[in-house]
């Protein structure tokens, strides 16, 4: 089997482009993302063979279930690129904890255990890294995007201390 890459958030915008791009590149590519149906197009328009995981990212504790199936099939990983996110610009007078703990679950929780378990022996192979996609909201901080900004600052701040051991 050619190297094998896990895209989250494929089902459209960035993911879906990292998809298409890595399946013209030769990669079988493990699409991740709540849609199926979304999921089920994308697949369809890549170049090569895919796997398809629907699942929804918040569900932080069961993360470890997309490895397990790629371990089933018999996919073990070369790669894992995380795009998946969401955006939900709220003034900070206007805040809402629940929307703050749906964006922070996405955009950066799900990233750090998603690493945890892409980091198992069992699921990667020797030599595989890891992407994150962010934004530059993490720097420039823009009207309303309080919580869109900190979850990927937060994201800008794992990857530094995982590449730094």
């Amino acid at each position: 089997m050619e190297k094998a890459i896990l895209v989250t958030g494929a089902s459209s915008g960035i993911g879906a482009a990292t998809s298409e791009y890595l399946s013209e590149q030769g990669y079988f590519v493990v699409l991740v993302a709540r849609n199926k149906e979304r999921l089920d197009q994308i697949s369809k328009n890549l170049c090569g063979e895919s796997l398809i995981i629907p699942y929804d990212l918040s569900d932080l504790e069961h993360i470890d279930e997309i490895f397990n199936i790629c371990r089933d099939k018999g996919v073990k990983l070369d790669g894992m690129v995380h795009c998946a996110g969401i955006n939900n610009d709220i003034p900070v007078r206007a805040n809402d904890i629940k929307v703050m703990k749906e964006v922070t679950a996405i955009n950066y929780y799900s990233f750090v255990e998603l690493s945890k378990c892409f980091n198992k022996k069992k699921y990667s192979n020797d030599g595989a890294s890891v992407v994150a996609i962010s934004s530059s909201a993490a720097e420039t901080c823009g009207k309303g995007m309080c919580t869109y900004s900190a979850s990927k600052a937060a994201l800008n701040a794992s990857v530094k201390v995982m590449g730094s051991f």
